[in-house]
């Protein structure tokens, strides 16, 4: 079904009777459903999760798609549907936006914004009822591999993408931005990439400590590459929270998060079995504190500037890396980096820094930026090599 109009022009009204559309035949790509407003659906019961459309062994094309005003989760993909879900917008939902189960779609172009929770009554005993809760969440994501590429997630109740079971997505140039979290990962190996995560807090809430405001390891590994994550808030871990999980995060500026316990920028805890908890290289991570505790990650050709390290128990392994207080190991310094404007947050480097050309060679060969490392005899230290020849 396809609109040439566009969403405005064209609308399937729900009425809350139940779903738009089922794909459970096997469709594939041929099927297509483009340019509609989707609104008023819901679910029919406790076990029909599924509000907006079904994706049950099959693999239509969603495309140029408004979804609002739809209780349950918007788009329900599962049993190895893979569709593709390219520039839709799903706002004001009272769920997650698409939810992914044994599911690999291709996510492209789409928004998520200002979608809620909603709890469903299942059922009563005494003076106990029970709830369901559908989240008001981006998209979730279970033993799923999906590829989330150039989305805006921001503005929801709940956590802009939540990982879990074994899934392995792969998150590209994404905006996340005032969700209650960023990204929560458990059991799972994501790959980020060029994303700006910013300004979600996750704070004590009943009785609950949470880690990792704009995002969250927990018994996982996974990698971060060229991102840029500011202004988040958690209780440990504002920034990035690692517990029990051994990520490899490269590449990237952290800057300005915030911890009403401990770690605004980083808060790494324990070790995950079989090797170091955290692999960390060419970082700046700058007016937010790192906390290590109960574990050994390794910094390298980092900049940790701003509020001094703090460790407990067993210790970090840094190398090569410029520490505001300095920091025991081969190649560390202890200078004033020399940022070009850290005032207005730009953490590139002055000509006169002392992390150029003070680090160590990697098999990491460009910059948040994507500028070619090394532009000098070595490789500089931090998110940013120092521009040789545009900085002349």
């Amino acid at each position: 079904m396809t609109s040439e109009s566009g969403p405005n022009f064209c609308t399937i009204n729900c009425e809350k009777q139940g779903k738009a559309f089922i794909f459970q035949n096997g469709e594939d790509s041929s099927t297509v459903i483009s340019g509609l407003t989707i609104k008023n659906c819901s679910i029919t019961s406790s076990d029909d999760d599924a509000g907006g459309i079904l994706c049950f062994s099959s693999s239509p094309k969603i495309e140029n798609c408004l979804f609002k005003d739809i209780v349950g989760y918007v788009i329900y993909c599962s049993s190895t549907s893979n569709p593709t879900i390219k520039s839709c917008s799903f706002i004001n939902n009272r769920g997650t936006g698409i939810r992914c189960s044994s599911s690999s779609p291709t996510i492209e172009d789409c928004i998520f914004k200002k979608n809620i929770d909603h709890k469903e009554k299942i059922g009563q005993e005494g003076n106990s009822t029970y709830y369901k809760v559908y989240e008001g969440s981006g998209v979730f994501c279970s033993n799923s591999s999906p590829y989330i590429g150039n989305c805006i997630i921001e503005d929801n109740e709940r956590i802009a993408i939540e990982i879990v079971q074994d899934s392995s997505p792969h998150i590209i140039d994404c905006k996340i931005k005032n969700n209650s979290q960023g990204i929560y990962i458990n059991a799972s190996t994501p790959t980020i990439v060029k994303c700006t995560i910013s300004h979600n807090i996750s704070y004590f809430i009943s009785g609950t400590y949470y880690y990792g405001g704009g995002v969250s390891f927990r018994d996982a590994g996974g990698y971060i590459d060229k991102c840029t994550i500011y202004e988040n808030g958690a209780d440990y871990g504002g920034g990035i929270a690692v517990y029990e999980s051994k990520p490899e995060i490269s590449n990237s500026l952290i800057f300005n998060n915030y911890a009403s316990e401990a770690g605004g920028g980083l808060f790494i805890k324990y070790h995950f079995t079989g090797g170091p908890s955290a692999n960390i290289s060419f970082c700046t991570i700058v007016n937010n504190a790192v906390y290590v505790r109960s574990s050994s990650p390794y910094f390298t050709n980092c900049i940790i500037w701003g509020p001094v390290l703090n460790t407990s128990s067993i210790k970090a392994v840094i190398q090569f890396s410029n520490i505001n207080g300095g920091y025991s190991g081969s190649g560390n310094i202890d200078i004033n980096p020399q940022f070009e404007d850290m005032d207005n947050n730009d953490y590139t480097l002055k000509s006169n820094s002392p992390c150029i050309d003070s680090g160590t060679p990697l098999d990491i060969n460009y910059d948040l930026n994507g500028i070619y490392r090394p532009q000098g005899s070595k490789y500089d230290i931090g998110a940013y090599e120092y521009d040789k020849f545009n900085n002349i």
